[in-house]
């Protein structure tokens, strides 16, 4: 063989191992490029959401409307007054607490505006707000959730929250704000008061590999949380001085000469799509301290003061909802990119019996489950007290429930006819959960039909699915837009409440009588 021959065989060797890597890719990938470029509108159901055994009731659905409370930096206009006001349009993130027997619901109706995801990036001086509701009265509506102490003049545009519970009176609330100069996380202390709930500022975290491109948070302690971040490169961009640490701190020394490519608009678009395939995104162990400066004005550099932040899962299509099974044996995040929900073992622990989270390897080889849509937010239910687990269930009866989009090109078309009934985001919201057997799902658009196949043993079964036009359910009129964040109470003390959120939804959806 001559050495001419070697080597062509050489590059036809490369060439066909390239080619092969490219087409797992594009299998890998082949819901999101089918969820990009096609519309559901046509194939879903007006409104669907699972049915019960007779024995257990209908399931009642509403949309929970938050009464207009004045603020002079609101974007919405309270239609009596014709004045700013805060209310619940455009709503992110819902968490459960059944000890605390609320749910607290993040909602910008701003977004429209200011969107540091997707964009645009107008108006970012508007903010948005948290509300409570009281979801195990049933007939409750939500009310806004005032932050005592936080800066009038700051920014406020909230997204992923986690509830850390203290007492039936007590908690911690974390929110993920995407403010103009840069993404942080809003520390408040939640007390019940002659039956409202109150929050006090505690203080603003900054960290340029904990918060760079947060999206959700989960809390571990008063003073320890897990964050998501979706990619480095970002349709709102920080500081070039910032972007250069992310990059130093995530690739080395070298990699913050890149810095600037990040700061074009036609470089950090090819850049976030390269994330999005390759997986750019990760998961921040982050610990701080409550005594910080504070401060009147925005300063990044003050908020990052007694913050401590390192990295404990890479490698992650588009990084986005988060949340921790009971026990805290596994980390969930949904993969937006993917796309799916990514489950990591915890197998590094300390003497005490917690996870080590100093440890580089802390977190085991994920667990892939595909779900039929670009998910968002996820979040974990516990198992029954009388709940059979299943031998091998890495989950150990718990569920996680995912919400998200089915459709980018229905997405993208509310995003540009906001106020239209027919130009509406399909929703879609799921739980998933290990059943050691193969079974299936049986809402009008199966799960299965789009998944063309899941990991063994493992189940993603339709909660809710609508086509996001309003529409008359068991003679109420609902409507649930581009969903995004979902909780679920299954129990009957919390009158097993199903609640999603859509991100240019005009109001929450609260279905109550889901059990099963």
């Amino acid at each position: 063989m001559t050495a001419g021959t070697s080597r062509a065989r050489i590059v036809q060797f490369v060439l066909a191992a390239l080619v092969a890597l490219f087409a797992l890719k594009a299998y890998e990938l082949r819901n999101s490029i089918m969820m990009m470029h096609t519309s559901t509108r046509t194939r879903f159901p007006g409104f669907y959401v699972r049915t019960q055994p007779h024995e257990l009731g209908a399931v009642r659905c509403r949309n929970v409307h938050g009464a207009y409370v004045p603020d002079a930096r609101a974007y919405s206009v309270d239609p009596a007054t014709q004045q700013a006001a805060q209310t619940t349009d455009s709503c992110e993130d819902v968490r459960i607490s059944t000890l605390l027997g609320i749910a607290v619901i993040s909602c910008d109706p701003g977004r429209v505006k200011w969107n540091a995801v997707m964009g645009p990036l107008d108006e970012p001086h508007k903010r948005g707000a948290v509300w409570v509701l009281d979801y195990k009265n049933a007939s409750a509506e939500p009310y806004l959730l005032a932050l005592e102490g936080f800066p009038d003049a700051h920014d406020f545009h909230p997204l992923g929250m986690s509830l850390l519970e203290l007492s039936e009176k007590l908690a911690r609330l974390f929110v993920v704000n995407h403010r103009a100069i840069g993404s942080t996380v809003e520390v408040a202390d939640l007390q019940k008061v002659h039956g409202v709930w109150r929050a006090r500022y505690v203080r603003t975290l900054y960290d340029t590999l904990g918060t760079h491109a947060a999206n959700s948070i989960q809390a571990l302690d008063r003073n320890e949380v897990l964050i998501t971040n979706m990619h480095v490169a970002q349709k709102r961009t920080p500081a070039l001085a910032y972007v250069a640490r992310t990059l130093e701190r995530l690739y080395g020394p070298h990699a913050k000469r890149f810095a600037h490519y990040l700061d074009d608009e036609r470089h950090k678009k090819r850049v976030r799509t390269l994330e999005s395939v390759v997986g750019g995104g990760w998961v921040a162990h982050v610990t701080f301290v409550d005594a910080a400066p504070a401060s009147a004005e925005e300063n990044l550099d003050t908020w990052s003061m007694g913050v401590e932040a390192h990295a404990v899962a890479r490698r992650i299509p588009f990084a986005n909802g988060i949340a921790i099974t009971p026990g805290h044996r596994y980390v969930v995040t949904a993969s937006t990119a993917l796309p799916g929900v990514l489950l990591f073992p915890v197998q590094r622990w300390t003497e005490q019996g917690d996870p080590d989270w100093q440890d580089p390897a802390v977190l085991g080889q994920r667990i892939v489950v595909p779900t039929p849509f670009f998910a968002d937010n996820v979040e974990v239910i516990p198992p029954k007290p009388a709940q059979r687990i299943r031998t091998n269930d890495p989950l150990a009866g718990a569920k996680v429930v995912a919400a998200g989009h089915p459709s980018l090109p229905d997405l993208t078309d509310m995003r540009h006819n906001i106020g239209s009934e027919e130009h509406r985001g399909a929703s879609w919201a799921v739980e998933i959960e290990y059943t050691g057997t193969d079974t299936g799902d049986d809402a009008p658009f199966s799960a299965d039909a789009r998944l063309g196949g899941l990991p063994r043993g493992w189940r993603v079964r339709t909660l809710m699915q609508t086509d996001g036009r309003p529409y008359t359910y068991l003679g109420r009129r609902v409507e649930m837009p581009t969903s995004c964040g979902v909780a679920w109470d299954n129990t009957g003390e919390g009158l097993g409440t199903l609640i999603v959120t859509g991100l240019y939804s005009p109001a929450p959806l609260v279905c109550q009588g889901v059990y099963q």
